[in-house]
């Protein structure tokens, strides 16, 4: 099924003995001529995540407040979330000193939403990547390879500058932009923070879904989704036509002030040259 040794994009399959209730197909299949909406969502926020009992590296006394309010309806109302936690750093361990913790479970679940380098976990992905030595992980490798080299170049210049070699691979050019810069764990969510529109914009947190149908096409949208941000591979509207023709487009950024952008041009082609070719 993959036959591309080289990827570094992961997927993973899920199947289901789920099946749809036949009222519901027909309701999509024969829609009204007035044609009807549906609203749904999909995923959480990271301002959502203490409803969860998910956790995040970002700390703040906001943040400390809402999980110490929520942790007592979870234990109410949620406690199997605590047991699977626990059932988690029981069965999950690497060997004797090196534990899979509830944390670390929840940064791999914001990974899981493509929330590698935003400000509220890249800490937490960082100090993940030290605890299990996944420096020499294909992709986690070319995330840290510019750890204490770019910051001195470019951070007087402007960032941005590295993010010039976007277009040969996002995350090579992002992540290492971000990852790069960091000579001090200290410095990740304020970095993070500077380069937010390029590294928050593909994150796969909640979204807010709108669709029409009516018995001549399908229209579906996302509300409101991360507006102002650079959004990689998303599709985030598009017109069904038939059960064999889907149209979807794309749009430019706008509204970005792209003097900081423009201030960090000179690292374009360090940012390039130290990222390396993209993977084949």
């Amino acid at each position: 099924m993959f036959d591309d040794s080289d990827s570094e994009i992961g997927a993973a399959l899920a199947t289901s003995t789920y099946q749809v209730p036949d009222v519901l197909l027909e309701i999509a299949a024969h829609p009204p001529k007035a044609g009807f909406i549906d609203r749904s969502r999909v995923s959480i926020t990271f301002a959502e995540a203490h409803r969860y009992g998910l956790w995040f590296s970002q700390q703040s006394d906001e943040i400390d407040s809402y999980r110490e309010g929520y942790a007592p309806k979870l234990d109410r109302h949620a406690a199997f979330l605590g047991e699977m936690y626990r059932d988690i750093e029981r069965t999950h361990t690497r060997d004797d000193t090196v534990a899979y913790t509830a944390h670390d479970d929840s940064v791999v679940f914001w990974w899981s939403a493509s929330g590698f380098l935003n400000k509220q976990v890249v800490t937490g992905t960082l100090e993940r990547v030290d605890k299990f030595g996944l420096h020499d992980c294909e992709v986690f490798k070319k995330l840290a390879t510019l750890v204490g080299t770019t910051l001195p170049k470019v951070k007087g210049a402007g960032l941005l500058g590295v993010l010039g070699g976007i277009v040969g691979g996002f995350y090579r050019a992002v992540a290492g932009a971000v990852l790069g810069a960091v000579l001090d764990i200290s410095d990740a969510e304020d970095i993070a923070d500077d380069l937010s529109i390029f590294v928050e914009g593909s994150t796969r947190t909640r979204a807010n879904i709108l669709t029409y149908r009516n018995p001549d096409i399908m229209l579906a949208s996302i509300q409101n989704f991360r507006v102002g941000q650079m959004n990689i591979q998303s599709n985030v509207n598009q017109a069904t036509v038939n059960g064999a023709l889907n149209v979807f487009t794309t749009a430019g950024l706008v509204n970005l002030d792209v003097s900081p952008v423009l201030a960090g041009l000179t690292g374009a082609f360090l940012g390039n040259a130290l990222a390396g070719p993209p993977a084949r």
